[in-house]
């Protein structure tokens, strides 16, 4: 059976870590966020992109609803689009049961292709993939000094406040 508090959890920590980049960010300049740097999708402001269209895109599959299109433009500031996103994830995880959890999720991926997982599998897949962060400003540390603006994989981060680990 699978474990609700278990999806609620990962939705939180998720916002966790989602906030520790936007802190990162908090004081760049729009310049700052679309020059081109070595990262996943060319620029920060791609990379905040990224995450948070494939956030919106799990909720929606999960949800059974139609997933937003890529180019579907963000409104107003990155916390803000990234607040109402939480929201709206922890809106659909909270009243979630065992049992609820243990349903079985269709959908297509980005391409069409049809697929079916239970939700909890569903979201051990989002979360494992949702895991690119900024190592700016100390916002991800893996108990070593924090590395200057560059962007990479960040699966486990230790020496601040963040939440219990999940085991997945």
């Amino acid at each position: 059976m699978a474990d609700s508090n278990q999806l609620r959890k990962l939705v939180a920590y998720n916002q966790w870590a989602n906030d520790k980049i936007l802190t990162a960010i908090d004081g760049m300049m729009a310049e700052e966020l679309v020059r081109s740097v070595d990262a996943y999708f060319g620029t920060i402001a791609g990379n905040l992109h990224h995450v948070l269209w494939a956030t919106r895109i799990w909720l929606a599959r999960w949800k059974g609803e139609t997933p937003p299109g890529r180019t579907d433009p963000i409104k107003g500031s990155w916390r803000e689009a990234y607040a109402e996103t939480h929201a709206d994830f922890r809106a659909f995880v909270e009243p979630l049961t065992d049992a609820s959890a243990d349903r079985v999720v269709a959908y297509k991926d980005t391409k069409g292709n049809p697929y079916e997982m239970v939700l909890a599998q569903l979201s051990r897949t989002w979360s494992t993939t949702g895991r690119t962060t900024a190592r700016r400003r100390g916002c991800c540390s893996s108990g070593s000094a924090a590395r200057p603006a560059t962007w990479t994989t960040c699966t486990t981060v230790s020496g601040d406040s963040s939440p219990a680990p999940l085991l997945l």
